[in-house]
């Protein structure tokens, strides 16, 4: 089968409303590039097969039915969790530059956090707010200041030295690199603001999650704004 054929079977598959199709298309040096088609009818082209249940989100302009210019690439898995991502330039549907480091260079570094965190078991009298935050800020609340409040003084009756995770997490709208930074600063905030009240600041570690663990299926909601609390079981 030649390129032209299997650029039309992926073509008119495509526009038919499927949001996942792929064959190979062509050899760029040594890799092989797999074609994929988007939802809103784009092609793009990796260097190998992504999951059978994933699907790929191209946001940016698209020439000759390929992904081209500035954009940002996202392929999700069947649960449509954000799995990678890329932000830069596609040409012909190919992305150019490194995919970004956000969301694939720490990838394996938030499931190994995940995997070393345990789900908090609050000592009795004692509960673990959620910190809420307003759109695109890192700003702590009246509501987040009582809260936080709360739960220093409880830390600091403790007789133990409780050490614990704080992680901060954002919504799918913005940017990718945005929404890494912002969850980071988020968790800053909240220990920053617990060791000015007298918390010693080694028994807090920081976690910056971006849309990785998001409330819904589709990461958009407000309550994706926020930071979280956990037993922190990684060595320092």
């Amino acid at each position: 089968m030649n390129n032209r054929l299997i650029y039309s079977v992926i073509l008119v598959s495509c526009l038919s409303g499927n949001t996942l199709v792929s064959a190979n298309d062509r050899v760029s040096g040594e890799r092989r590039l797999y074609i994929y088609g988007t939802p809103d009818g784009c092609l793009v082209q990796l260097p190998s097969p992504v999951d059978a249940d994933d699907k790929l989100r191209w946001k940016g302009p698209c020439t000759n039915e390929y992904a081209s210019g500035e954009g940002t690439l996202t392929i999700l898995d069947k649960n449509g969790k954000q799995k990678k991502a890329y932000t830069g330039t596609m040409d012909r549907g190919e992305p150019l530059g490194r995919w970004n480091d956000g969301t694939i260079a720490r990838k394996t570094e938030n499931d190994n956090i995940r995997n070393l965190e345990q789900p908090l078991a609050a000592p009795q009298g004692v509960s673990w707010p959620t910190i809420y935050f307003d759109n695109d800020s890192s700003r702590l609340s009246f509501q987040a200041l009582k809260q936080l409040d709360d739960l220093i003084q409880k830390m600091n009756a403790m007789a133990n030295d409780l050490k614990i995770s704080v992680s901060g997490h954002s919504s799918a709208s913005g940017s990718i690199d945005l929404n890494n930074k912002l969850s980071l600063f988020r968790a800053m905030v909240v220990r920053d603001y617990m060791v000015a009240k007298g918390i010693d600041r080694t028994r807090i570690k920081v976690f910056g999650k971006g849309t990785t663990v998001p409330i819904d299926q589709n990461g958009i909601a407000d309550e994706n704004r926020r930071v979280t609390f956990s037993v922190s079981s990684a060595k320092p």
